[in-house]
């Protein structure tokens, strides 16, 4: 599930509170470091005022971008109950590559909530997401293999006047629901980025994550570029 809160205030504000949350994330040893690329294309359509569907497709590097990670297809259906306030719900297949070469398909599927609210040229969006992943169709109901995950995500957005650009940060926060008995906190994500209008319907991405594991043996940090293109049909 997902929820969003948005209101505005000063440009400078954004990069001080990203700054804080990165400073503020709990710290892990032993952790394992590495560079990361994402590529990404969103598409999306509204199918009626209220309703919107959309398609993202994602390549993804690590190993300092030199090998690669997984291919992810996401499909999705977007839903305003009332203005401002929406539910999402979400489909993932994906193909990724172990430490040892191999190749292996999973799935995923996930629900949100989220509400907005626009204030001048800033927005502060909360959404909430829970997700359940697993690896075949087979395992779907087999809770011990499987895994369920609340996500927490806070997110600011400025648009500069008269300009095509937009700057956006975010802090995201994992939590391990899958034994209800010992909750655990397993993934803090910082990020910070510009988009760019190419047109009415299309626009540019260019941002830098910070991501960092816990609670996990070798936990990892990981610095991600994530370049994306997003169009409207």
């Amino acid at each position: 599930m997902s929820i969003i809160l948005t209101s505005r205030m000063k440009p400078g504000v954004l990069i001080i509170f990203m700054l804080l949350l990165m400073l503020i994330a709990p710290k892990a040893e032993g952790q394992e470091q590495d560079f990361r690329t994402w590529w990404e294309v969103d598409i999306s359509k509204d199918l009626t005022n209220d309703l919107q569907a959309s398609l993202d497709f994602s390549q993804r590097f690590r190993a300092n971008s030199l090998r690669y990670d997984r291919t992810l297809l996401t499909a999705g259906l977007e839903y305003e109950l009332f203005k401002n306030f929406e539910i999402d719900a979400g489909y993932r297949f994906y193909i990724l590559r172990d430490d040892w070469m191999n190749l292996a398909t999973k799935y995923r599927i996930h629900g949100d909530l989220s509400y907005s609210v626009d204030i001048a040229a800033f927005e502060i969006q909360f959404r909430e997401r829970v997700q359940y992943g697993f690896n075949d169709f087979s395992t779907i109901e087999d809770f011990a293999d499987n895994k369920l995950t609340n996500r927490n995500k806070l997110s600011l957005e400025y648009d500069l006047f008269a300009s095509p650009f937009t700057l956006f940060g975010s802090y995201e926060l994992f939590t391990d629901i899958s034994n209800i008995s010992a909750l655990e906190i397993s993934d803090h994500r910082v990020e910070l980025g510009v988009e760019y209008a190419l047109t009415f319907k299309s626009k540019l991405g260019l941002s830098y994550m910070f991501d960092r594991e816990v609670n996990k043996s070798n936990p990892l940090t990981a610095h991600v570029i994530v370049i994306g293109f997003g169009y409207d049909l």
